[in-house]
């Protein structure tokens, strides 16, 4: 799962620029934590990525986000914006 966070980090938010690995694991760690909370099995079935192969042969699907599930990438926009808020 790390490597596949990563790539996510780096595909879909590239305006992010220079952030080390460590700190994406670390993000990763806490988003999927808070993934674990509020989805149920079914949702983590269809939403989270099943392999990066998976999201490789996906890549240029129509209806997925540089391979992702777009509830996924939502998920993880709504959750920064969550924790941005809380940190006022």
């Amino acid at each position: 799962m790390t490597d596949t966070f990563r790539f996510f980090i780096r595909k879909n938010f590239p305006e992010i620029g220079q952030i080390s690995n460590e700190d994406i694991d670390e993000i990763g760690i806490e988003f999927h934590k808070h993934l674990d909370s509020k989805l149920n099995d079914e949702q983590k079935i269809k939403i989270l990525p099943k392999s990066a192969m998976d999201i490789v042969m996906n890549s240029e699907h129509p209806f997925k986000t540089n391979g992702f599930e777009p509830a996924y990438v939502l998920h993880f926009t709504q959750w920064v914006k969550e924790q941005q808020e809380a940190q006022g």
